[in-house]
């Protein structure tokens, strides 16, 4: 996906210093989040991927 953050998590993985995991789908990132070691970090995808993001939902 053009706008997805995946792309960016060796960057931010660099700039923290810290291994980063990628959750492509934050809906269901409690396993992923649930499996980090002391000292990762979890960079989660855009929310804006989400259809109840989208503007005019109600």
């Amino acid at each position: 996906m053009k706008k997805s953050l995946g792309q960016i998590r060796e960057a931010v993985e660099k700039a923290l210093g810290v291994p980063v995991a990628f959750a492509p789908d934050c809906a269901k990132a409690a396993d992923a989040a649930a499996a980090l070691k002391m000292g990762e970090a979890l960079l989660l995808e855009n929310l804006r991927f989400y259809p109840e993001e989208e503007e005019g939902y109600a």
